[in-house]
């Protein structure tokens, strides 16, 4: 049975893309349409300067993966 929860998991993934250490997009195979997903691990404000510049650089990259017409929604889980 877990088995084939995997492979239908892995089935459905279109497309893994990690675009830093920080940033990877998903695409998912689902119905109506297919669904994208950006993981994000952004800095805190402990993180170097240097550091948070390059992830809001890449972040961009990330978003444009979305295609045209999707739609954006978020889960925000902060760490204390």
């Amino acid at each position: 049975m877990l088995k084939q929860k995997i492979r239908t998991v892995v089935g459905a993934l279109v497309r893994y893309e990690p675009i830093s250490g920080q940033l990877t997009v998903v695409q998912l195979s689902a119905k109506p349409r297919n669904i994208t997903l950006i993981q994000v691990y952004g800095p805190t404000t402990a993180a170097i300067k240097k550091e948070m510049d390059r992830f809001y650089q890449d972040l961009p990259q990330a978003v444009k993966q979305v295609p045209q017409g999707g739609r954006a929604a978020r889960n925000r889980r902060l760490q204390c």
